[in-house]
């Protein structure tokens, strides 16, 4: 989903000691020369809503603003502050980023307020010259101005160990004892609630917490002990009380242990509340719950957490950072076997030898990481962008099927169904069509947080901060508001998708505060004046799915809302003129005790058998919905009762699915089908709409395909796109440039593609669907890859037969795929081909099932197959003696020569040459080629008589 994309950006670092009305501060970090050092950073951490970020070391605090990055505030400590309290050691925020705390060496922690001003710090004025600047995406409004305000000391008597902040606590954990106190933040007397570790029954260790991470979203802690441990812990401020008689304080925590010190220490924790996941950072270097490698057993220093939780970058001590995918597929890593060793020596992004810290920003198109020297001790801040796919920001079916992603200020749209066979599948083409998202827009709206394609792929949708605007792919031209106050009058909530040429958007509208649906028409202008029709929804919009004329909304009170988009007069649309599309509330759903968190939910769609050709309100009962939570795919099957009152059945299709999406168009069995990413490949649901009685009982194959294994295709990158016409999915994987002549690395995209056609034959084949795997094949035939298609399916069911020499007996495919391939002019081109890449002690078997390949040779001869009759010489020649292959040889060049494919006995004189270094053989060919020409010849000259 997220991959690295051109060249990291090493951020200058201004002096971070300044000198004040005390000398003194700049003692600790001037040499004799009267030079000053830059301090290390101990650490770099952002806020909840990521405008801004911290950087501190261990005498100052320093507040940095996004967009464009600068230092907006910093404070020094004074040498006599440090001798009593000692050195800063971390920091934090609290949630609402109204206070940044620093913790110090002598367990004292120091508050500082963090005042906002309305004027700007920094804001790009060109003044009156005749050069045309732009700012950068986010940069139009400039850095707010704030200033870190000293506020209090707490001193911690008991020793401090770690600390967090909460929406309405002060976290601390002590040494000496060993407890945890929640401090309010309005403290009051006696309002702080303390619980010695020694009282907490589910901690398997009581001497120590060396970590804490707090996740709202979920109420959820997770906590590292000293013995290297990881809890799941949940706080409740206002516990049962104990029984009358017991003097016992009440306990505040309960949590339980879900990683032991066994699997390695745990030295990192982070949650992801988008898919309910923990994710455990250890000192070999292993991260769980992912399948990570050992990287020689570095310690992980951070984890980072994508804000839509659809990846995970983790850091380590001394090797660089990797990327995951939400359920486990690597997406990129700085790490190589050589290491650190195989880079130049001036080289600059020092990230790729060991990672302190990082944390993502805005949108999460970046990745901000701090790296220290471990020699030199020196520090340095790097910006690394990212691409995502537009599925992190909205799961529409549409961006789901098509390579759609996402950058800073462009868009990527994968064009390479639109080029030839051999250009869709070579990865040196160019497929990948950069669009530029307009600087008038995205300077004061960035980042863009929702990004939407048609199923034609014609038009492009976006939304940022505020307002939206949308892009016409043949054209090459953006429409935005022209009225810059109905822009930022709302706010796209819960998706926008295209109907034709429609654009159905979700969105809350800031002035009158009420969640709508809006429509707006590509082919009219861009303002409120022209909307086709604004409909009020109860509740704050979650989610958007179309399907034909169909819309659903889902909204925050656990509610479905059908509506179908109806032709309707210009009286009932606001004046758009004529007939236009409208929208009609059909019914409601109640989605209580069905999905209790709604904010999980990660897609919902229609799921319409296509024996109809449109919604109506009466066929929508019929429709089955599907949707996607915590990695779950759940479908909902309506059943009527004898009341006439429509109830839903749940099946679970698949478990660890990051996205899906589902084919009403495309070849035979695929044009019903649902396809699903895992973190290991796609699996595929066919025919799954089908009404017809020779396709399988779908239930079988679909509600019930959560207990039993359905088709699976591995890959070796990560899916983007499915191009059912061509037979192929498209996909990308991260490719690291790291060369001695730069200083820096470049990372890129490589797209890649797979073959799919192999497997949906094979599943057929085994299911003994003969007869609908050669009508969907024939679909197919035209490919100049489809006879490569049928060769990789030989050989795949040949080797995993073969070892168990299943021959012809019941349940054997390969049978089957013999029958099926004779159906193709490419039969014999495919069985020689996979006969050559296969080792020799395969060939028995192979040959026992599609017959000799003698007989194989002189279909050849007889079909006119010549090409194809020297790959079978080669076999016969390893199978039989010289002499029999030789003559073979001969009367394949004399064919040859009678065709006149000169080409062909330029080979096939080699071949004897190599069977037959003496001549011998080769003179002997000549002389009954001399032969044959001249019995030709005078049957010629018979026949003219």
């Amino acid at each position: 989903m997220y991959w690295a994309s051109g060249t990291a950006k090493a951020l200058e670092l201004p002096p971070l000691t300044q000198k004040t009305y005390e000398q003194e501060e700049l003692e600790s970090s001037t040499d004799q020369t009267g030079s000053s050092s830059q301090p290390k950073i101990l650490a770099l951490i952002r806020n909840k809503s990521g405008n801004l970020f911290v950087t501190l070391t261990s005498t100052s605090l320093q507040l940095w603003g996004f967009r464009p990055i600068a230092l907006i505030s910093q404070v020094s400590r004074t040498k006599k502050s440090i001798e009593e309290y000692g050195e800063n050691q971390n920091v934090f925020w609290k949630p609402d980023g109204s206070l940044v705390v620093v913790q110090t060496s002598r367990s004292c922690l120091f508050t500082y307020n963090v005042i906002p001003f309305d004027d700007k710090s920094y804001k790009y004025q060109f003044g009156n010259v005749s050069h045309h600047y732009t700012t950068g995406a986010g940069e139009g409004n400039g850095v707010k101005t704030y200033l870190l305000k000293f506020r209090m000391t707490i001193r911690i008597d008991a020793g401090m160990e770690v600390a967090i902040g909460t929406e309405d606590y002060l976290i601390v954990t002590t040494k000496s004892p060993p407890a945890i106190q929640c401090i309010p933040w309005q403290a009051e007397p006696g309002a702080t609630k303390t619980n010695i570790l020694a009282r907490l029954d589910f901690l398997h260790y009581k001497k120590g917490i060396t970590r804490i991470v707090y996740d709202r979203k979920i109420s959820l802690f997770g906590w590292i002990t000293s013995d290297g441990r990881a809890y799941a812990v949940q706080f409740n401020e206002n516990p049962p009380l104990p029984p009358a008689g017991v003097k016992n304080p009440p306990i505040y925590w309960a949590g339980f242990s879900f990683h032991d010190e066994g699997s390695s220490k745990a030295t990192f924790i982070a949650i992801n509340a988008k898919f309910s996941l923990l994710a455990v950072g250890t000192e070999s270097g292993i991260v769980y719950i992912y399948f990570a490698k050992n990287y020689n057993g570095r310690p992980v220093t951070s984890i980072a957490w994508t804000s839509d939780g659809y990846a995970v970058a983790v850091g380590w001590r001394d090797e660089g950072l990797a990327l995951w995918s939400v359920y486990g597929r690597l997406l990129m890593t700085s790490m190589s076997d050589d290491g650190p060793q195989s880079l130049p020596n001036n080289f600059q992004d020092q990230f790729l030898c060991g990672i302190d810290n990082l944390f993502w920003g805005v949108g999460d198109y970046e990745l901000f990481i701090l790296h220290t020297k471990r020699k030199e001790n020196e520090c340095q801040i790097y910006s690394l962008p990212f691409v995502k796919s537009a599925v992190t920001g909205f799961h529409s079916p549409d961006n789901a099927k098509r390579g759609f992603l996402q950058m800073d200020d462009r868009l990527l749209l994968y064009r390479g169904g639109d080029q030839e066979d051999l250009s869709a599948i070579n990865p040196d083409a160019i497929v990948w069509q950069h669009i530029s998202i307009p600087n008038m827009y995205i300077t004061d709206n960035w980042p863009i947080k929702y990004a939407s394609i048609s199923s034609d792929g014609r038009y492009i949708a976006i939304s940022g901060r505020r307002g939206l605007a949308h892009y016409n792919v043949s054209s090459d031209r953006w429409k935005l508001f022209g009225n810059q106050q109905q822009e930022q009058e709302f706010a796209v909530r819960g998706g926008l998708l295209w109907f034709k040429h429609i654009l159905v958007v979700a969105c809350d509208n800031l002035r009158t505060h009420t969640n709508e649906i809006r429509m707006y028409s590509r082919e009219t202008k861009l303002d409120n004046i022209y909307m086709i029709q604004n409909v009020q929804v109860p509740s704050n919009i979650l989610y958007l799915s179309l399907l034909d004329n169909a819309l659903l909304a889902y909204c925050g009170d656990n509610m479905i809302y059908h509506y179908l988009l109806t032709s309707a007069s210009s009286e009932t649309t606001g004046g758009a003129g004529g007939n236009s599309i409208g929208l009609k509330l059909c019914q409601q759903i109640s989605f209580t005790g069905v999905i209790h968190a709604p904010a999980r939910v990660r897609s919902i769609s229609w799921f319409q058998p296509k024996s109809h050709k449109s919604f109506t309100p009466d066929n929508m009962q019929t429709a089955s919905i599907i949707f996607l939570i915590d990695g779950k795919l759940v479908l909902l099957h309506p059943q009527k009762s004898d009341a006439g009152e429509v109830q839903y059945d749940l099946h679970v299709l698949a478990d660890k699915i990051e996205f899906y999406w589902m084919a009403n168009r495309g070849v035979g069995s695929l044009k019903n089908s649902l396809w699903a990413c895992d973190g290991k490949g796609v699996k595929i649901w066919m025919n799954i709409w089908s009404q017809e009685e020779k396709a399988k009982d779908w239930q079988n194959d679909v509600l019930l395909s959560a207990n039993k294994e359905g088709l699976h295709i591995l890959l070796e990158f990560y899916p983007l796109s499915v191009l059912l016409d061509k037979g192929i999915i498209v996909g990308v994987e991260q490719q690291t440039s790291i060369r001695q002549s730069l200083e820096f690395a470049v990372f890129k995209l490589a797209t890649n593609t797979h073959l799919f056609l192999q497997y949906i034959i094979r599943y057929m084949l085994t299911r003994e669907l003969e007869d609908e795997a050669v009508a969907f094949a024939t679909s197919y035939q035209k490919l100049v890859y489809f006879g490569h298609a049928l060769e990789v399916l030989l050989h795949q069911v040949l080797e995993d037969e073969a070892e168990n020499s299943i021959g012809k007996a019941k349940g054997a495919v390969l049978p089957r795929v013999i029958r099926f391939l004779n159906h193709f002019p490419h039969a014999l081109d495919v069985i020689v081909g996979c006969a050559r890449k296969t080792e020799v002690a395969l060939w028995d078997y192979l040959f026992s099932i599609v017959g000799s390949p003698k007989d194989l040779f002189e279909r050849c001869m007889t079909t006119g197959f010549l090409k194809t009759a020297t790959s079978y010489l080669l076999v016969l020649h390893t199978l039989e003696p010289t002499a029999h292959s030789s003559e073979d040889t001969i009367r394949l060049l004399t064919r040859a020569m009678e065709t006149e494919d000169y080409d062909l006995c330029t080979e096939l004189v080699r071949f004897l040459n190599s069977i037959d270094g003496s001549g011998k053989t080769l003179k002997d060919a000549s002389v009954s080629i001399r032969a044959s020409a001249a019995n030709n010849n005078n049957s010629n000259i018979d026949g003219t008589r």
